[in-house]
């Protein structure tokens, strides 16, 4: 009976060290060529989704079970795109990032791997769903568009 009662111990303590916790190291908004880019830094691979969110704009980013370490970055006043960011806590240990937007924006998304240029990061490119100027589509209220992503 103590045989098993350790092996289950050790199965229960192995599966929460092979949890997939990640942390937000840092996060980067880099501009340029008309659109801005968001990159975080990660201890790891991560799962994520993105959706648009209308009335007020704003792009929403969830990651599950990840950590946000240190601070978002503050988005200029006269930034063409981004009014602000903030983050929270979801469902107990999500990380919830949402940007609020000036305009609708288009979205894409990808994980890069560890390479001479740093660890993990996921990056996420905000381009103008409209050119500055031209009408904006109607989307009825409450609707939006949403991707996801899985870890590399």
């Amino acid at each position: 009976m103590g045989r098993l009662i350790a092996i289950l111990v050790l199965l229960a303590t192995w599966g929460c060290a092979c949890a997939a916790a990640v942390d937000v190291r840092a996060v980067r908004l880099v501009d340029g060529g008309g659109q801005t880019r968001l990159e975080l830094d990660l201890s790891g691979p991560c799962t994520h989704s993105v959706f648009s969110m209308h009335k007020p704009e704003r792009l929403v980013i969830d990651i599950p079970d990840a950590t946000l370490r240190g601070r978002l970055p503050l988005a200029p006043g006269d930034h063409p795109t981004l009014a602000g960011l903030r983050s929270g806590v979801r469902a107990g240990d999500d990380l919830r990032m949402v940007l609020d937007v000036k305009q609708a924006v288009r979205t894409k998304t990808f994980l890069r791997k560890p390479d001479a240029e740093g660890g993990h990061r996921l990056v996420i490119d905000l381009t103008p769903a409209a050119p500055t100027g031209a009408p904006k589509a109607k989307t009825p209220e409450g609707q939006g568009t949403e991707t996801q992503g899985k870890a590399a």
